[in-house]
């Protein structure tokens, strides 16, 4: 029944190298927002854990929010992120997903708002396996004055294709990172339907 995290490292560490745990319950959690690093290595280490619902997860605004918040769960193998739609605070999702080696593809359904200053920065480094990451809502208007959000977001891996609406060519070749973000042989195409 959790539905909002805004203490300040309020659930850091809070099950951090619990290797039995195989699954989570977060489908009520809304909001991650305000005290920085609240759920900071929350479930650093859980190789146990194979999935990862947070369908209900509008807003993450905290300034470190995520940091590391899966890392090294390496027994992942699906996100749903779909519900999503603002990543507003600094550092928000770094590393959130660090190491996760067995997601294969990650849509952002809904996310309409990424105006966080390295909002996604190093968010899937080392997820070896991720091939396909798509962005369907985003807008020309979704970034905010800030260029820094994809700072590494696909560090370490190589392959991934990324996809865009097709209206948003001029706006994320101008953001930093841009072709690769971090990664390597990166594809990205704007071949989703326009937004606007």
């Amino acid at each position: 029944s959790l539905t909002n995290v805004t203490g300040a490292n309020c659930c850091s560490y809070m099950f951090n190298g619990c290797t039995g745990i195989t699954s989570i319950n977060l489908s009520s959690l809304t909001t991650i927002s305000l005290g920085t690093q609240s759920c900071y290595s929350m479930f650093n280490g859980c190789t146990g854990i194979t999935s990862v619902n947070l369908h209900s997860l509008t807003t993450i605004s905290a300034e470190n929010g995520c940091y590391y918040m899966f890392n090294g769960c390496t027994g992942i193998t699906s996100v749903d992120l779909s519900g999503l739609t603002t990543i507003s605070g600094s550092n928000a999702c770094f590393g959130m997903f660090y190491g996760c080696r067995q997601i294969t593809s990650i849509t952002f359904d809904n996310l309409i708002a990424l105006t966080g200053n390295y909002a996604l920065n190093q968010m899937f480094r080392n997820c070896t396996s991720l091939a396909s990451i798509s962005f369907p809502a985003l807008k020309t208007t979704s970034f905010g004055s800030n260029t820094v959000q994809f700072n590494n977001f696909i560090q370490g891996i190589s392959g991934c294709v990324l996809h865009f609406p097709s209206n948003l060519s001029a706006t994320v070749s101008g953001l930093s990172g841009y072709p690769n973000f971090g990664g390597s042989n990166t594809s990205v195409l704007f071949d989703l339907p326009a937004t606007e």
